[in-house]
């Protein structure tokens, strides 16, 4: 496996609070790793300290061989990392196609980012319906698929989802799902941060699963679906019953 994120000894901290602590993590070229754990578990944390967004107080993150622990978060997205974050965070009082285009800002090819949104409507074909239309005015559900639209704009290597599932009813998280399938055959890597471990189980190559800052287990994910010790200590009840069929 050809390593794409490579985190190494990752610590993150706020104050005299240690939210991460030495954290190894690495997705592969065309893998979906799942990052799992409870609430508090420093999950967020890791994703923004691999986006740019907080400083590491120890440790690496390397993209494609790459050490982009010091730059700008656009540079690290203009590197091919795009992250799509937990609440959505959808510019409110643009248009869908603003959105849109916007999620496009580092790019110069303005023919390639109109196909991409085009692209993106053929995917979300509700977006197209409301092209035109503020996104404040979305529902929750439209909210989360432009935000995830928006992601892709920028093409990137590496799509990271942080709670795509959170606040959806049941069938708007199975359209989220639906799409990170189809994001998956067509070979898009992805580390997925899911509270709905057996959503991210189903789906997923690998996990890693984080509890008060710290790795407590890497496998496949058929290795922690399967282990009763990690679904009662740390993902909840129910899971390796709906997790993996196959």
């Amino acid at each position: 496996m050809t390593a794409l994120l490579d985190v190494r000894s990752a610590s993150v901290r706020y104050g005299a609070i240690a939210a991460l602590r030495n954290v190894d993590l690495v997705v592969g070229e065309g893998e979906i790793v799942a990052l799992l754990g409870p609430n508090g578990a420093g999950k967020t944390s890791l994703v923004s300290a691999i986006a740019g967004i907080v400083p590491l107080a120890t440790g690496d993150v390397h993209f494609d061989g790459a050490n982009i622990s010091n730059l700008a978060v656009e540079d690290i997205v203009r590197r091919g990392i795009s992250v799509t974050p937990e609440g959505r965070r959808v510019f409110a009082d643009l248009t869908v196609t603003e959105n849109l285009q916007l999620g496009a800002a580092i790019r110069a090819d303005r023919q390639g980012v109109a196909d991409d949104i085009e692209r993106n409507f053929s995917m979300f074909p509700i977006l197209k319906a409301r092209a035109r239309s503020e996104a404040k005015t979305l529902s929750g559900g439209e909210q989360q698929m432009l935000a995830i639209a928006r992601s892709l704009m920028s093409k990137p290597r590496l799509l990271v989802l942080d709670e795509p599932s959170l606040g959806l009813a049941p069938k708007i998280v199975d359209q989220i799902f639906e799409l990170m399938a189809k994001l998956r055959d067509e070979g898009l890597t992805m580390l997925v941060v899911e509270q709905n471990a057996a959503e991210a189980l189903s789906f997923a190559d690998r996990a890693y699963v984080l509890n008060s800052g710290e790795c407590v287990y890497s496998g496949t994910a058929a290795e922690v679906a399967n282990s009763d010790d990690l679904i009662a200590h740390y993902l909840g009840d129910g899971i390796a019953t709906t997790a993996l069929t196959d």
